[in-house]
């Protein structure tokens, strides 16, 4: 009981004294300008900026890989092939077979955008309008002569390799041998994802989708907004927009709410995913992050109305590492009321003494049935509490970590 009382005390003085709330935060100790690659790889992040930079623990330190040898140009391209690193930097490019600790020129003078490795060949993408191709690790290469457009990306599909460009996406069924065009043919894609359930490419006239392999592609309702960057994680995607910030969607693309508590509507260049957190190079002010759980939007899992308020017990519980949490909200409270624009809500994790570690849902939203996960990775053992707020609706719950 004394804990609890504890608990509740230490909420209000929370909720008095400090009016933030979930934002995304900037790492002040990564002050570059960013239009870079950003990629993982064994949990560590690897920046290319002025340098090509490491980091172990979530973007707090950094370790400098590489330098170029011209400082003022910064890298272009950033992949992992092999497991080795494989860099552009300006028209001079390398790989490391021992994580940065020696480099290898690569014998292409070429601007390259992407690497990839694809049926025991290397290609380059590159903004001479062509695909290189090496079959011997890049001590040799051949001009692949059929795209004449910028190749800005790469995304291996079984046996197709995808490559977007200034002008479509193409496709390539025997090794580069041939290049053919999609559906889609006309604009810039900047990027090609696959979920596990369909194909993505983050365009300039928005975002597109495809279900038959890439070879077909239909505009999602997203919008004409230009998108540089798309990642997923689980069933929510990510979108990195130029003037629009962050976008997310936790039904497969049907629908976008925007994420930009705290950064505004910068251009986001490149998105990453690792340990549960979602880091984001921004073009005018470096790398920010934000953990998934704060951005994901709560999902509305009916159609039924209910006719009270309802914050119901998380399942599973006790829960290792990750558990969802129900709630219901009635129409029968202004401003959730038939009609109305909704209301806000506000949906937090403390833990027992009463400290927040994650702010699950933090929007306005209408009547209705709703879930969202949490996840637990980052945290100890223990007990935590999960509070509502929905108008004058107020309910608290007990959950219990157990790793």
């Amino acid at each position: 009981m004394k804990n609890l009382i504890t608990f509740f005390v230490a909420v209000f003085f929370t909720i008095v004294i400090s009016d933030s709330y979930s934002q995304w935060v900037k790492l002040n100790n990564f002050p570059f300008e960013f239009d870079s690659p950003l990629k993982t790889k064994d949990n560590a992040i690897y920046v290319g900026s002025n340098n090509l930079y490491k980091s172990t623990d979530l973007g707090q330190n950094w370790d400098t890989l590489f330098f170029p040898i011209f400082p003022s140009v910064a890298i272009n391209a950033l992949d992992f092939i092999n497991n080795d690193i494989w860099i552009s930097s300006s028209w001079d490019n390398y790989y490391s077979t021992d994580d940065g600790m020696n480099w290898n020129q690569i014998m292409l003078s070429q601007w390259v955008y992407s690497f990839i490795y694809h049926k025991q060949k290397i290609f380059a993408g590159t903004e001479n309008q062509n695909v290189y191709i090496s079959s011997n690790y890049g001590q040799s290469w051949y001009w692949s002569n059929s795209i004449f457009r910028d190749v800005l990306c790469f995304h291996e599909n079984g046996n197709t390799l995808l490559c977007g460009t200034s002008q479509g996406i193409y496709y390539t069924t025997n090794g580069g041998g041939n290049w053919y065009f999609t559906s889609f043919n006309i604009y810039c894609a900047e990027t090609i994802i696959n979920n596990g359930i369909k194909l993505f490419a983050g365009t300039w006239i928005g975002i597109w989708s495809s279900t038959d392999g890439g070879y077909n592609w239909i505009q999602t309702p997203f919008g004409n907004t230009t998108v540089f960057s798309l990642v997923y994680s689980g069933d929510n995607l990510f979108a990195g927009t130029a003037y629009n910030g962050v976008y997310v969607s936790t039904n497969n693309g049907q629908t976008w709410v925007q994420k930009n508590e705290g950064l505004g509507s910068e251009t986001v260049y490149n998105l990453l995913i690792t340990n549960d957190y979602v880091f984001a190079g921004v073009g005018s002010s470096g790398l920010w992050r934000r953990p998934i759980s704060e951005i994901i939007s709560v999902n509305n899992v009916s159609t039924e109305m209910p006719d009270q308020f309802i914050l119901h017990q998380n399942y599973p519980n006790p829960f290792n590492p990750k558990t969802k949490i129900r709630f219901d909200i009635t129409p029968l409270n202004p401003p959730f009321g038939k009609g109305g624009t909704g209301g806000f809500v506000k949906l937090v994790v403390y833990d027992i003494l009463g400290r927040e570690v994650a702010t699950l849902v933090n929007e306005r939203l209408k009547a209705g049935m709703y879930e969202v996960e949490f996840s637990g990775t980052s945290l100890p053992s223990g007990v935590y509490f999960y509070r509502l707020i929905a108008g004058y609706y107020v309910d608290t719950k007990k959950m219990i970590l157990i790793k």
